[in-house]
């Protein structure tokens, strides 16, 4: 199973002829989206949990003052 799960994640590899270093990956689009994901993540982290835990707060509050 985790094998599997490797090579979903990394894709079927081959190579270009003249172009260094000459070694892509094709992957399945649904591995494509969670690398895309992974990197937005990665790049975006410092401001994605703060937002999060403001929309949360939002939410919270909106409850409480309709109760």
């Amino acid at each position: 199973m985790v094998e599997q799960i490797k090579s979903w994640w990394q894709g079927k590899k081959y190579t270009i002829e003249g172009v260094y270093p000459g070694v892509r990956y094709k992957r399945h689009w649904t591995s494509e989206f969670a690398h895309m994901t992974l990197r937005f993540y990665l790049k975006n982290w410092k401001w994605f949990w703060p937002t999060l835990g403001v929309f949360i707060g939002l939410i919270i509050s909106y409850k409480k003052l309709t109760l």
